[in-house]
C-alpha cells in the first residue's frame, strides 16, 4: 500500500485534514486579497504622485491632440490654437489662430499641450 491509500484508510483522520486545509484555503485567499489590495492602493498612490494635471489660462497658446484618419507619418499634434475660455474641470474653449474661429467643441485638458513660442 502507498501512503496515499494508508491516509484514506482511516477515514476520520481524513475528513479531518480535508477540513483543515479547507480552512487554510480560505485563509490563503483572503491573504492574497489582503495583499492585492494593498498592492493596487501603491501603485494608484504613486501614479497620483507622478501626475499633474495641466492648467491653461485664457490666451496661452496650446497645442491639441490630432484627431481622424492621418498617416502615421504626421505629426501627433496640430496647431497652435489660442485658449479662450477655461471652464471648470480643465475644459477649455479654443480659437484657431489663422482663422480667428472658435472650435465647435471643448477640449479636455489631456487633450492638450502647451506650446512655447
Amino acid at each position: 500500500p502507498t501512503l496515499c491509500s494508508e491516509v484514506v484508510r482511516d477515514a476520520p483522520l481524513n475528513e479531518q485534514q480535508l477540513t483543515h486545509n479547507t480552512d487554510l484555503l480560505e485563509e490563503t485567499r483572503n491573504m492574497a486579497l489582503v495583499h492585492l489590495i494593498s498592492y493596487h492602493q501603491q501603485a494608484r498612490f504613486y501614479y497620483v504622485k507622478k501626475v499633474s494635471a495641466r492648467r491653461f489660462n485664457a490666451r496661452d497658446w496650446v497645442l491639441k491632440v490630432r484627431t481622424g484618419n492621418s498617416s502615421k507619418l504626421d505629426s501627433n499634434w496640430v496647431g497652435p490654437y489660442k485658449v479662450i475660455k477655461a471652464l471648470d474641470n480643465g475644459v477649455y474653449v479654443l480659437k484657431e489662430l489663422k482663422t480667428e474661429k472658435s472650435l465647435p467643441n471643448t477640449w479636455n485638458a489631456q487633450h492638450l499641450k502647451k506650446y512655447h513660442v
